[in-house]
């Protein structure tokens, strides 16, 4: 029996097909229709509010969810079992800063931002906050973190072996490249590498870290800021749900204290509420380049573009209506200074006639003199003494100007009929001779109340002219101009010790030319000037951090030294310490060369030098080789340093026409020699030298003195 065939079946099935596949469309429609859409945060809520009630109602949730802030410096003493690991830059002149954000609110996502400014001071940017990242951690502890490594590889277009074959190899061997490929260190290896600063930065990790949610807390490296420099906390949050809002909060720092203390007397080492608040949307104002969100590790970003920062100000001080007098400003002078004129010795550029002063009473004018000396001239062996009236001797700073020497004294306060009077005289200075003065002559000369003021006597003239007040105005302004750039890019946070260096590196950290820059400005209007004294706490503090880091490397270095009297072993011969002697226990009849090196009340260091091994050990102490060491200087413990001058030897006893200029020792022999220093630092009922600091060969080297 035939089977009957619908034609309208395959239609009719199709039909079906369309039916089911509309009715699932459909039905995914619906559900995707009856799934709710997601809810809206709470801030997203009020920010849908009208503008005149959303202000008050932003406000008012921000304050229930108790927003709270820590800032706190953590104790030195957490670091102290790392003191000896760390750079003498290290943490002495930064403070670890802890940050620390708190709210009650858990299901709200938390992004703070943190600066700290100087107050008005818009010139400078915010304090820089660095992160206490491995990296940074080994720059103080002297590690080098580990680099990625290079390796090299072959490369070839590896093709059949067949065609290789055919070829004999010919292509294969010209497509063959060397692949060069930068490998980075991983964590095990960063961690070999730097272990000190691998546990350091364990130790003060965060305890919340910033993850979004609250608490979030950071710690950050701060450069200390001084203590009279007056500060401003900044702080912002990005409070967010479904939507956010910028909350900002500002609070002062007076000056008076360090850092550690007035922030423990804002916070009282307890997270505080924060108020009063602003709370705005956060699309209302973009953030504040200047505030660092504690997710990053640099915070220094600076105001504004480099171009558009306002110049460096000199102090904000208007000048004294008088410029001060020479008892002012000599008890004005400090300490760091090397300078012991009442005012420091200054160099002057050339001068307009109509800036000077014709007549009458100088009252804190600068006198600039040309010199003619007897004999010709070199600068750098004149010195000369000026009596003004009854201030007290100045010398000053001697230069060459067209065909004659040039000097300027400061504040020079003269009445007609008081006396003026110059004496001058050559001083040269050899190892072998040693200081030598000799006197060029001297004039003398009464004030007459007219200007040039004409010093002469037997060859030797000075012509004195006065620059008035206004050219010195116009010259301090530009100084104190130079400076204030000087000092706003004033790296503090290098490591400034150099050994090998007679100023121990100070000079190439900058510190000189600060010092100079401000006697400069001293030298024409004196230490006591409002305008320089504003200057000097900052000097202080430089010069303090630099003498704390040196102190701490001496200190280093004495522990680590074998004591006074030990026998030590140097590439030529032995050397050992044997004391020092000083005013009459010093036997005079050792004493053979630079006699002048050592007055009735210095003090000489004993050395005991030793011959050993088959080739004598030759010395020629006149010259300032010992043998074993030589390019000697001495070592204070205050940092001050100059030559160890030879001044005498005891040769071997027993021995006959033994030549002392040049004693030879033969193995197991010894002679003594006498050290002084070139400068007369060391005295009788003073500190002697610290170290002695030698080269044997071209290798640096300390000794331990005492």
């Amino acid at each position: 029996m035939q089977r009957r065939l619908d034609p309208a079946g395959p239609r009719r099935r199709r039909c079906v097909w369309s039916a089911l596949a509309l009715h699932l469309a459909l039905a995914t429609a619906c559900a995707s229709r009856l799934e709710p859409p997601p809810e809206r945060g709470a801030l997203a809520r009020l920010l849908d509010l009208p503008p005149e009630r959303r202000d008050h109602e932003l406000a008012a949730f921000v304050t229930r969810a108790q927003p709270r802030l820590l800032l706190e410096v953590i104790p030195a003493e957490t670091f102290e079992p790392w003191d000896d690991r760390l750079l003498p830059i290290g943490l002495d002149d930064f403070d670890i800063l802890h940050v620390l954000v708190e709210l009650d609110d858990p299901a709200l996502e938390l992004s703070p931002s943190v600066a700290l400014f100087a107050t008005d001071r818009p010139d400078l940017d915010p304090l820089p906050l660095y992160a206490p990242t491995r990296e940074l951690l080994a720059a103080f502890t002297r590690e080098r973190p580990a680099a990625a490594h290079t390796r090299y590889s072959l490369k070839s277009a590896r093709l059949p072996w067949w065609f290789n074959l055919l070829t004999v190899g010919v292509l294969e061997i010209a497509t063959i490249e060397l692949d060069r490929r930068e490998i980075p260190p991983d964590e095990e290896a960063q961690a070999r590498a730097t272990p000190w600063a691998q546990r350091i930065a364990a130790r003060i990790s965060p305890r919340y870290g910033c993850t979004g949610r609250s608490p979030c807390d950071r710690y950050y490296l701060v450069p200390r800021p001084r203590g009279e420099v007056p500060l401003r906390i900044e702080l912002e949050l990005q409070l967010r749900d479904t939507a956010a809002v910028r909350v900002a909060w500002s609070a002062p720092l007076p000056a008076g204290a360090p850092l550690a203390v007035r922030l423990h007397e804002r916070f009282h080492g307890a997270p505080q509420p924060l108020h009063p608040l602003r709370v705005e949307p956060a699309f209302t104002r973009p953030p504040d380049p200047a505030l660092c969100s504690l997710r990053e590790r640099v915070c220094a970003t600076p105001t504004a573009a480099p171009g558009a920062r306002p110049p460096p100000q000199p102090p904000a001080l208007d000048p004294p209506a008088q410029l001060a007098s020479v008892a002012d400003s000599l008890a004005a002078r400090p300490a760091w200074t090397r300078d012991l004129n009442y005012a420091p010795a200054a160099s002057l550029d050339a001068f307009d006639p109509v800036e000077l002063v014709t007549n009458g009473p100088l009252r804190g004018e600068l006198l600039v003199c040309d010199l003619r000396s007897p004999g010709g001239f070199n600068p750098d062996e004149l010195v000369a003494e000026l009596r003004v009236g009854a201030a007290p001797p100045y010398r000053p700073r001697i230069v060459r100007h067209a065909d004659r020497a040039r000097f300027i004294a400061p504040l020079i306060h003269l009445s007609p009929g008081e006396r003026v009077s110059l004496r001058l005289w050559r001083r040269t200075s050899s190892w072998f001779w040693g200081v030598q003065d000799a006197e060029l002559g001297r004039a003398a000369a009464a004030y007459t109340g007219a200007l040039p003021l004409v010093l002469a006597a037997r060859g030797l003239e000075a012509s004195c002219v006065a620059l008035g007040r206004e050219g010195l105005e116009r010259r301090a302004l530009a100084r104190l101009t130079a400076l204030s750039e000087r000092l706003e890019g004033f790296d503090l946070g290098a490591d400034p010790i150099t050994e090998g260096r007679a100023d121990w590196g100070i000079g190439a950290w900058g510190m000189t030319s600060l010092q100079r820059d401000v006697e400069a400005i001293a030298g024409l209007v004196g230490w006591s000037d409002p305008r320089v004294i504003a200057l000097l706490p900052a000097l202080a503090h430089y010069h303090g951090v630099f003498m704390r880091h040196l102190g701490r490397l001496l200190a280093r270095k004495r522990a680590q030294l074998p004591d006074p009297g030990t026998l030590l072993s140097f590439e030529r011969g032995d050397l050992r310490v044997l004391g020092s002697a000083c005013g009459a226990a010093i036997e005079r009849k050792n004493v053979l060369w630079a006699r002048d090196k050592v007055p009735a009340d210095g003090c000489i260091t004993i050395l005991e030098v030793l011959g050993r091994g088959p080739t004598p050990l030759e010395t020629s102490p006149r010259t300032g080789s010992l043998g074993a060491l030589w390019s000697l200087e001495l070592v204070w413990e205050d940092g001050r340093r100059c030559d160890a001058w030879s001044v005498g030897a005891e040769v071997p006893p027993g021995t006959r026409h033994r030549d002392r200029e040049h004693p030879v020792l033969a193995d197991g022999e010894a002679a003594r020699f006498y050290l002084a220093p070139k400068e007369p630092y060391h005295r009788v009922g003073e500190d002697g030298p610290l170290f002695l600091y030698g080269l044997d060969r071209l290798r640096p080297v300390f000794v331990r003195l005492r």
